[in-house]
């Protein structure tokens, strides 16, 4: 009779290890220490504004200056309410700058903002009011 909890716990010791080595390589993978960079859903809203937009400069850098990202996105026509990009960061906080070029004639705008990013996913920057 006691040979059988005994099996059992033992198979459960043996295992233990490996779930342990297996939860924290998913805590890991899912960006849980900060120490690798995890993709990140970038959502740029550009307001309510944004009819004469026809381009976009974004440069995203990091806390000691040094470019991570730069993205140019084109437009033909009044652009969306939203600029999507999908860049890998680590929690913290990121100086971005984006330029914002008007139809001809139009005066070029600058945006400086900082780019917050704790444990989600997708990240929602405002680039003009609310």
């Amino acid at each position: 009779m006691d040979a059988a909890p005994r099996k059992r716990s033992s198979w459960l010791l043996r295992r233990l290890p490996l779930v342990v080595v297996a939860a924290a390589g998913i805590w890991l993978w899912r960006g849980g220490a900060g120490l690798f960079p995890t993709h990140r859903e970038l959502i740029w809203n550009l307001g309510e504004d944004r009819s004469e937009i026809r381009e976009l400069d974004i440069q995203i850098t990091d806390r000691g200056g040094a470019l991570i990202k730069r993205e140019q996105v084109f437009f033909h026509g009044p652009p969306g309410p939203q600029v999507v990009e999908s860049i890998p960061l680590s929690p913290g906080d990121y100086p971005a700058r984006v330029f914002i070029r008007k139809v001809a004639g139009g005066a070029e705008e600058q945006v400086s903002t900082t780019v917050h990013v704790a444990g989600e996913e997708t990240v929602l920057v405002w680039l003009r009011g609310r």
